[in-house]
This record gives structure tokens, sequence and C-alpha cells, in this order.
């Protein structure tokens, strides 16, 4: 193909580009990178895309943040309840629902 394109490309400038793309095609680097782009293609169209179980995960959320609340006699389940109401793990949460 770039045998072609040099024939009909002939003032210098085109020449420059020529030579250019060749070297591109020519160094390893490029090679490596084309041919992990070829395999993420490979991979993605044999797999489907990942789906969320439920687009209603804030709502999960707050009926076992109830549920742990009336127990928490114990040590693991104060913890828990600390974890859930991290800031964090609700703003993951919320993305989480507006994603799905």
């Amino acid at each position: 193909c770039l045998h072609y394109l040099r024939s009909c490309l002939t003032s210098t400038e085109e020449q420059k580009y020529i030579s250019f793309v060749r070297l591109l095609f020519q160094n390893e680097q490029f090679q490596q990178a084309v041919n992990l782009h070829c395999q993420l293609v490979e991979l993605t169209a044999r797999s489907p895309p990942a789906k969320p179980l439920t687009d209603e995960a804030e709502e999960l959320y707050t009926e076992v943040q109830h549920y742990v609340a009336q127990s928490t006699h114990n040590s693991q389940t104060k913890e828990l309840l600390a974890l859930l109401n991290k800031s964090n793990f609700k703003g993951l949460l919320r993305a989480h629902d507006t994603v799905a």
C-alpha cells in the first residue's frame, strides 16, 4: 500500500509524510501498540460488555443500613455500619446507579 501511495504522492512534502509513516510502521513500540490494540479488539468482541445486576444500589444500601442499625451490639456490625456511612461508599453507590 505504501508503494502505491509513494508513486501517487510525488512532492517533497508528501514524500516526507510517506517516509514518516514508513518509519512509524517499522518502529517496534508502534508495532507493540498495534498488536495490543488488536488483542483488545478481539477480546472485547468475544465477551459481551458487563451489565450491572441492579440500578438500585442506593435503595439496597438503605435497606441494609436499616437492618444493620437494628443490631449494633456486635463489634463487626458496628464496623460494617461505619463503613456504610462513609461518604466515599455512598458516592460509589450513587455513581454506580447513575452509570447503570
